[in-house]
């Protein structure tokens, strides 16, 4: 017999809504990205309208524009979950977790672990690189990017990576996906949510774009350090809810920003 029991600490919800809040998080931010990035290059356009392609492309690569398309799109994201939330009734069973505060220390107890893994995992493959005669990877083009967003913007990055981007993850992957591939094994729905979530921090382009393959062993290398957190997140979802993994989400993207704003700032000083 089925061990209902097993699912208590998981928002209760229909797998229809489940696979619809993982492709709106997947998907629907990405492509949400992509137009509102194309409306802010067409503004730059009308409002420049002597401005060469070249000069439209790099308005794009801006790092404080980058930000804008990005923190708008999570803020979309965000505000669709909630009405959808909202318009169901569903605020009892999506909050149920954050009642307990013990959920909240278990969430701390997880972040700081998942920090200990990212830290030793950092130096262990700086070790294997250097021992082969390479230098050490680094981080890859989804930190990197970030990180300059950060110094740039460090009050609002703190708002936005800090807590309504694990939010929406969290709801996205692990009260969506791994919600809906529980329901066919907790093996599946750990691996699945753990790739997944690993994959969706990968640079892709430099799959397909010749001048950024050279980057591809940093990206690979990197991988892990999002692949086992994203375990550890599906675990004390598992086991704790969605106050505990939204917690050791937050605690684990609070501590890389603060320490970007912080090498920013020693930086230019």
């Amino acid at each position: 017999m089925r061990d209902f029991h097993a699912f208590d600490h998981h928002v209760r919800d229909a797998f229809g809504w489940q696979i619809a809040y993982f492709l709106i998080q997947l998907v629907g931010f990405q492509l949400l990205g992509v137009f509102i990035g194309l409306f802010a290059q067409i503004g730059f356009m009308v409002s420049h309208p002597s401005a060469s392609s070249e000069e439209a492309s790099a308005f794009l690569k801006d790092i404080n524009v980058q930000f804008t398309v990005t923190a708008i799109a999570y803020l979309i994201v965000c505000g669709l979950f909630f009405l959808f939330f909202g318009v169901r009734k569903k605020y009892g069973s999506l909050f149920a977790s954050f009642k307990d505060y013990r959920n909240y220390l278990w969430g701390l107890l997880g972040g700081v672990g998942l920090l200990g893994f990212q830290i030793l995992y950092s130096v262990l493959i700086g070790f294997i690189f250097k021992a082969a005669g390479y230098e050490a990877p680094g981080v890859n083009a989804n930190e990197t990017s970030i990180r300059a967003m950060c110094q740039s913007l460090p009050v609002l990055c703190i708002i936005v990576f800090g807590v309504i981007g694990p939010f929406t993850e969290e709801i996205g992957y692990r009260v969506g996906l791994f919600g809906f591939t529980a329901r066919f094994g907790k093996v599946l729905a750990y691996v699945l949510s753990a790739v997944i979530f690993g994959f969706i921090h990968f640079n892709w382009a430099a799959l397909f774009t010749p001048e950024l393959q050279a980057t591809l062993p940093v990206e690979f290398a990197n991988l892990p350090a999002y692949i086992i957190p994203g375990i550890g997140l599906a675990f004390l979802y598992d086991r704790f809810g969605l106050a505990a993994s939204f917690t050791a989400h937050t605690v684990n993207n609070l501590y890389s920003i603060i320490s970007s704003i912080i090498q920013g700032a020693n930086g230019n000083a």
